[in-house]
């Protein structure tokens, strides 16, 4: 992130340019809610935030419904989503073509005992960082077996099991 006394400098370098201290979707602030990030990034093709600020968004923090509106355009996504013990049926990323985790090492979208959890929808043509665990899927009986499948194909290294066993 740029701080007033670069920024402000490159903008009467370039007067032109466009040059602001935003932060996630537009947000002016290094504080902010869920709501405010959901409002905010709606309709928006990019969600990534500004360096050393860390996107989470769990289940406790959304509806449904929040969650697609939040996603329905994003074609980079920057953040992790996690989904634990909640009445999250669904996650929809119908237009995304590239996904980095929050964090190296954690995945992007860790989806874990959810008995209604049934329809991932990403892209296989999106990308993510070669050899991480973007998704981790464990506990959801409802996810059917073709969308297991198709996850791993896209993804060998993500964990992608359905039943309770693991």
């Amino acid at each position: 992130m740029l701080t007033p006394s670069v920024v402000d400098p490159l903008r009467e370098w370039c007067r032109n340019c466009i040059i602001t201290l935003e932060y996630a979707c537009g947000i002016g602030k290094s504080n902010f809610t869920i709501k405010e990030l959901i409002t905010a990034c709606a309709d928006h093709e990019y969600i990534r935030p500004p360096p050393g600020v860390v996107l989470v968004i769990t289940s406790d923090m959304v509806t449904q419904e929040q969650l697609d509106r939040l996603l329905a355009k994003v074609v980079y996504l920057e953040m992790c989503i996690e989904i634990k013990h909640s009445s999250i049926m669904s996650l929809r990323i119908p237009n995304l073509k590239e996904i980095r985790p929050c964090q190296p090492g954690r995945p992007a979208i860790l989806i874990e005992n959810n008995v209604h959890f049934e329809e991932l929808i990403i892209p296989p043509t999106a990308i993510y960082p070669a050899g991480e665990l973007i998704i981790r899927i464990v506990r959801t009986p409802s996810l059917p077996h073709t969308t297991i499948n198709e996850i791993q194909q896209w993804c060998p290294y993500c964990t992608v099991t359905h039943d309770y066993s693991s």
